[in-house]
């Protein structure tokens, strides 16, 4: 009798140490990575314009992509981030996460290109060198584009570097992420293209290098129908700033390369950075059995760091900054591990130990910098202001929207807000009709209006915003923050017909007419309409003075402006003008109810603006006031 045996399975091949150290390797970089990073992510700071990106994906929809369209962003950072801010709540924290995670997938993706192209001691170099780099570690917090665009740039790279049919599918997708995240890709496609030139085994890989390419073309159409080309000519937000000669910004792309922009001394970095090339001794271009890998690695990098001098020479002209030579450290990263890989381990292991020690030193550095100082940037006093000032059914108008996103961001309770951005005049374009458009609808109703006004901010776009709204709303007293002044605007749609006043004073001045409503409530504006005839200029600037009296004379609320909220002085007032001067009197919440009355007259310095009849004081009233609720 027969007895008929299944065959024996194959076993598995046992699991050799190297892989498994390999793979402990690998876990311990993520956590050193995430610990990193975590550290970092503390506190409110979003990075440097993160205010912007979180304003962005939560204004209006349609807003966002025409600001976005005419700016130098893709948005397809902005509308993940609007996602993530839905699912994760608006918070510091919260907002700053999806670039966490997007940097700490740019570990892994490195990791792996360079265990692909160098083996097991290439990734372990590579994932440490950019696990403690301070460009990665300060970018991987910062609520911006550029962390993501690094993902999908190494993405690109690691599908690149694969075998054909597997890089054809995934290769075209990562760099189109890549480009719809941030134009700073672009230096990865021209890499592409040009690697696919010199190797011709990889010339089927340009058709979809050129498909990702094109896909860009319907957002750059929509773009310039919303004023991108005025923005590309319009020489970037400092046009009259000279840049940075040439070799300052290439001693800054090494310093902040190796130790950081915060380390000091400033060359300890770059020195690291040498020393550790004298023990790699001659470079060898070649990664195990790839030696056209260097030549893609080498394009990368050089284009990435072409890419940031020429962004720094022709837009922002500042010291080169930090997220723009984020693209070009993984391709540097890679290339120096696959070095590290070929020499002596001890020698590998020192270069590798200098590098990351100062990469770390430099990270710490970063952590401990200190804040920026309170007149310059201060959004904490501007959001603890504005709530403790505001009500529900108020309305914060943001001319920043960097102060717009940290408030969103930081408020325990935010009230609606609009943006109108100025200061750079690519993105202000038509200030005053876009005042116009957006505020009218909401002020039909009556409201209380809050112009945030953040004093660095460059250009006259918030003079021509002011000017809308003393024109239409009843400006009340400003309130001076450290870095930014709070004023509020009353609106008041349905005010009673104006009285006649007539009263004169001395240089040919008659306040002819004054409304304002009869009754009133504490702890509400009080709007007060004044007309003004002018029978010429005055010798000098005059303020007007609107007070509000109790039965005994003492003033309960005042507002002093000079006419129009200074925006017609009375030194330049021309004969026969006639101008209205509006003004919001906040009442006390705890005033008693009954009987008041408004002093209305003209002041300069200690000396008041006498009337032809005599005194120097316009009685209007009464004014009824009624408790709230």
């Amino acid at each position: 009798m027969t007895v008929l045996t299944a065959p024996p399975h194959p076993s598995s091949p046992p699991i050799s140490r190297p892989s498994v150290c390999l793979a402990l390797g690998g876990l311990g970089l993520l956590l050193l990575g995430f610990g990193l990073r975590l550290r970092a992510a503390q506190g409110p700071d979003l990075g440097l314009d993160g205010g912007l990106s979180v304003a962005l994906a939560v204004m209006p929809l349609a807003e966002a992509l025409a600001l976005l369209a005419r700016d130098v962003h893709p948005p397809l950072y902005y509308l993940l981030l609007r996602l993530w801010l839905a699912l994760a709540g608006s918070t510091p924290f919260g907002a700053k996460y999806l670039s966490l995670l997007s940097a700490l997938l740019t570990l892994a993706v490195v990791w792996a290109l360079a265990g692909r192209l160098a083996g097991p001691r290439a990734a372990l170099a590579a994932g440490t060198l950019v696990a403690v780099a301070p460009v990665a570690v300060h970018e991987s917090v910062a609520v911006r584009d550029f962390v993501l665009a690094a993902l999908f740039v190494t993405l690109a790279a690691w599908r690149h570097t694969g075998s054909a049919p597997r890089a054809r599918r995934g290769l075209g997708l990562s760099l189109a992420l890549a480009l719809w995240t941030a134009y700073t890709a672009l230096p990865l496609l021209v890499a592409l293209a040009l690697d696919g030139l010199l190797h011709r085994e990889r010339r089927d890989r340009l058709g979809a290098a050129a498909r990702a390419g094109l896909s860009l073309i319907p957002w750059l159409a929509f773009g310039l129908t919303q004023g991108f080309g005025q923005t590309l000519t319009s020489g970037g937000p400092r046009p009259v700033v000279p840049p940075e000669p040439l070799t300052g910004q290439l001693w800054d792309a090494l310093r902040l390369l190796s130790g950081g922009g915060w380390l000091r001394p400033e060359w300890l970095g770059p020195a690291a950075l040498a020393g550790a090339l004298c023990l790699l001794g001659r470079p060898r271009l070649a990664c195990d059995q790839r030696p056209r890998e260097p030549v893609f690695l080498l394009l990368g990098a050089g284009l990435g760091l072409v890419q940031a001098v020429a962004i720094n020479t022709l837009w922002t002209r500042q010291s080169l900054s930090e997220r723009y030579v984020l693209t070009a450290l993984p391709f540097l990263v890679v290339l120096l591990a696959g070095q590290l890989a070929r020499v002596a381990r001890w020698r590998a292991a020192v270069a590798t130990a200098l590098l990351a020690a100062v990469g770390l030193l430099g990270t710490l550095a970063w952590l401990q910098r200190p804040p920026p100082p309170a007149f310059f940037w201060d959004p904490r006093t501007t959001v603890q202001a504005l709530d403790q000032r505001t009500e529900p059914d108020d309305l914060i108008v943001f001319v920043s929207a960097e102060q717009a996103g940290y408030y969103q961001v930081l408020s325990r309770s935010p009230r609606p807000w609009v943006l109108i951005p100025v200061g750079t005049t690519y993105l202000e374009g038509d200030v005053a009709g876009r005042t116009a458009a957006l505020l009218t609808p909401l002020l039909a109703e009556e409201r209380t209006l809050w112009l945030v006004l953040y004093r660095q901010v460059l250009g006259s776009g918030t003079v021509q915003i002011e000017d809308w709204l003393s024109l239409h709303t009843f400006p009340g007293p400003a309130l001076a923050l450290s870095d930014s002044d709070l004023v509020p605007y009353h609106s008041a749609p349905d005010l009673p017909p104006p009285q006649t006043v007539a009263a004169r004073f001395q240089g040919g001045v008659v306040l002819t007419q004054a409304t304002f409503p009869t009754t009133a409530h504490a702890g509400e504006p009080l709007p007060v309409a004044l007309t003004w005839q002018a029978a010429g200029p005055l010798p000098a600037d005059y303020t007007v003075f609107v007070h509000f009296l109790d039965a005994g004379g003492a003033i309960r609320a005042q507002h002093d402006a000079p006419p129009l909220n200074g925006r017609a002085p009375t030194s330049r007032w021309r004969p026969g003008q006639v101008l209205t001067d509006r003004h919001a009197l906040l009442l006390p919440a705890d005033l008693p109810s009954g009987r008041y009355w408004l002093a209305v007259g003209l002041y300069r310095g200690p000396t008041r603006l006498g009337l032809l009849a005599g005194g120097d004081t316009v009685r209007l009233g009464p004014v009824l006031v009624e408790r709230s609720g």
